[in-house]
């Protein structure tokens, strides 16, 4: 899972050109539609599991510029 973010991220970052403007980055969109997919499932996880997809979910929201 972390090589596939890593690979993600990176494309998002060369196709987001400084000065894009819009109301929502790609990164953005990106990190919403992961958290949409892997919320729901936190609680089907164990608590392994759980802290390793909290984690991701938080890695992917760090690197979202904000509103």
């Amino acid at each position: 899972m972390e090589k596939t973010t890593r690979s993600a991220i990176s494309t998002l970052e060369r196709a987001e050109r400084p000065g894009d403007q819009g109301t929502k980055s790609k990164m953005r969109r990106f990190a919403e539609e992961q958290h949409d997919t892997v919320a729901p499932m936190l609680s089907k996880m164990d608590e392994e599991a759980q802290r390793q997809a909290s984690g991701y979910l938080n890695y992917i929201e760090g690197l979202a510029a904000p509103d």
